[in-house]
Formats: structure tokens, sequence, C-alpha cells
């Protein structure tokens, strides 16, 4: 193979290879254009990569409760924005701003997070 083939078929070979890193990060389920805002009982936390999830009890104006799944960003983000495993545990009272599946299942990707008498931290 001539060099100059055997350079295209290599960065071929590399796109390739990388296409599915990037499609992993997309965010197309969710409603980006807007916040939906949730209160409620944290029931698990589940604290790995690549995204760390929290379910949320939420009760809604009739009484109803139903459990929201959170998808978060990393672990490495996380603690960058100041967010540690203990930021955060089963039992706590919080309120969340995420953007919404758009099948309009009970989800989100989560933006910020403030514990009860807390301040608001990035999660997102």
């Amino acid at each position: 193979m001539r060099p100059k083939n055997f350079a295209v078929a290599a960065a071929t070979a590399l796109l390739m290879l990388m296409s599915p890193v990037g499609a992993h990060h997309s965010s197309g389920g969710y409603i980006m254009t807007e916040y939906t805002y949730l209160e409620g009982k944290i029931t698990e936390v589940h604290w790995v990569n690549p995204h760390v999830w929290l379910y949320m009890e939420v009760t809604d104006d009739n009484g109803e409760t139903a459990v929201w799944v959170l998808e978060a960003t990393g672990i490495i983000n996380l603690l960058n924005y100041g967010v540690t495993e203990d930021s955060v545990a089963p039992g706590m009272n919080v309120s969340v701003r995420c953007h919404r599946l758009r099948d309009g299942a009970n989800g989100c990707l989560l933006g910020f997070l403030t514990p009860e008498g807390g301040e608001e931290l990035e999660w997102g």
C-alpha cells in the first residue's frame, strides 16, 4: 500500500472508531430548551460512571407520588462542580431544575440540585 493511501485508510478507520464516543453524549431525548422544576425526596443514588443517577419521589398537586429518574453528568465533572458523593443521600428533600424527557416519561437530564436548606449546585 502506498504511504498516501495508508494515511487515508488510517484516518478513516480512526474517525469510524471515534464516532460512537460522540454519539454516547447525545441529549436528543431531552427537551433542552426549557427546565422542569421538581421537589421531592431522594430515594436512590447511583454514584457510577459514565453518569450519576438519582431517583426522586415527587408528589403532584393531586397527592399522587411518582418516582422520577434523574441523569447527571459523570463523577469527574461533578467533583469539578463541587458535588461529592456526600452531597445528596436517600431521604434528603431536594429541589431540581432539569430537562424533561421528550416522551413525557418521568425522567430528566439533571441541571441543578438544591438540598433543603442548602445552596444550589450544578449537576449537569
